[in-house]
């Protein structure tokens, strides 16, 4: 009944389905189209923040969603793919680029988080040990939410500054 509890657990979080379950274990896939129609919505439900915890090559239609989400301050914070480094989302400007390896390529911007063998839920009411970018994006986007709830005039522009300058 309780669960795990968050980096920001006072956070309302609204969960796109925009990616579904692969072949391989533990794995997904996203399209252009349901990623889009994802961070559409999320742009029109005037959310605060948008965590894209995937990575792809990069992608003219979805560049141009996050920027129609960075014009409306929406804070983005994107995972950095080690097959698609400069690639989709991490590699969009005014995305913040988080990262769970200390050695990773994507630009001094990049924001090193938690993401090795970090504890959360699965299906079935589970629990596993999980690593990567994606957990460190979480991690990230609820500091985030954090910064959002305590100074919530902070632009969103400012709000990656004092994260890329603290991190």
């Amino acid at each position: 009944g309780v669960g795990l509890t968050g980096v920001a657990p006072d956070a309302d979080i609204y969960g796109f389905k925009a990616c579904w379950q692969s072949d391989r274990a533990r794995g997904s896939v996203c399209s252009s189209f349901t990623l889009a129609k994802a961070v559409n919505f999320a742009i029109d439900q005037g959310v605060d923040v948008i965590n894209l915890s995937l990575g792809g090559p990069a992608d003219p239609l979805l560049t141009r969603l996050v920027d129609k989400a960075l014009e409306r301050d929406i804070v983005v914070v994107g995972a950095v793919s080690p097959d698609w480094p400069g690639g989709f989302p991490a590699g969009v400007s005014g995305v913040i680029p988080v990262t769970n390896k200390l050695d990773a390529s994507g630009g001094s911007a990049m924001v090193l988080a938690p993401g090795n063998q970090v504890f959360s839920t699965k299906p079935q009411r589970e629990y596993d040990f999980y690593t990567g970018s994606s957990l460190s994006t979480a991690h990230i986007a609820g500091l985030a939410a954090l910064i959002r709830q305590r100074k919530p005039h902070l632009p969103g522009t400012q709000i990656k500054e004092l994260i890329v300058a603290t991190a």
